[in-house]
């Protein structure tokens, strides 16, 4: 459906949302994140969806984004996040021949600092493997399978980490028709960059991920008003490590 531009101070900010964020909803392929997009742009709604957005001007939302960040001490990482959703709103407008401007690519970006290259040492490897292979023996196998099976999975999801060179993204996008364990690579169709390339499968994980398909663990539903909408032949159950990976991490007293 496109709106056909005509009177261009007519188009509110909130019409721009509402287009963004059903566009969001319908192509998960491209938007795997199906939760704070739409709440990044519920947000910008609220602040500016009776606004005309052709003329809305870049100090204003600049000036929304200094407030918001200050009255819940955001980090600035999160407040370049939604500089970027209110971007990707006008973005889409102007595909949609809704409006001509984008105010927000004019907000500069916060800085985040610069990051620290950091390597396991063979001493937190070990650690770290301990750990998890005691959240293994913690649960029966015959009467907590499932959980028993959902720790094993972790190992092996630092095993292919640890051991293959691929981004987390990279990692948890990975479907099974991607692999070709006689060739030795992986497929990799969802890069940083946008562009796919290969990555190498050496003999431990091809190991790892023979033991992921004697699992046979599926990514589960969060809720019926959630639906999880992950390819039905992705690798890896659990959409991504953060909770279990820094609690692990914790465990095994390895810091920053």
């Amino acid at each position: 459906e496109v709106a056909v531009l005509g009177d261009a101070s007519a188009i509110t900010v909130g019409k721009l949302c509402d287009e963004f964020e059903r566009y969001v909803k319908a192509h998960p392929e491209e938007y795997r994140d199906q939760l704070n997009p739409p709440k990044r742009i519920s947000e910008i709604k609220k602040a500016f969806g009776d606004r005309s957005a052709a003329k809305l001007k870049s100090s204003e939302i600049e000036a929304w984004l200094d407030d918001i960040q200050k009255e819940r001490s955001l980090a600035s990482a999160t407040i370049n996040k939604v500089r970027g959703t209110f971007s990707m709103i006008f973005k889409h407008g102007r595909r949609k021949d809704l409006v001509d401007v984008n105010p927000a690519a004019d907000v500069p970006l916060r800085d985040v600092g610069h990051g620290v290259e950091r390597f396991l040492t063979a001493e937190e490897e070990k650690r770290l493997r301990k750990v998890l292979q005691r959240h293994i023996n913690a649960h029966d196998p015959v009467k907590h399978p499932e959980l028993r099976k959902q720790a094993i999975h972790r190992l092996l999801e630092f095993e292919v980490s640890l051991k293959s060179g691929m981004r987390r993204s990279e990692q948890y996008n990975l479907r099974w028709g991607d692999i070709d364990f006689e060739r030795r690579i992986m497929r990799l169709r969802k890069t940083k960059n946008g562009k796919p390339r290969n990555a190498f499968i050496i003999d431990d994980v091809a190991t790892a991920l023979k033991q992921l398909q004697e699992l046979d663990l599926e990514r589960r539903d969060r809720s019926s008003s959630q639906p999880n909408k992950s390819p039905s032949d992705v690798v890896f159950a659990k959409a991504d490590n953060k909770k279990w990976w820094q609690a692990a991490l914790d465990e095994a007293k390895i810091k920053n």
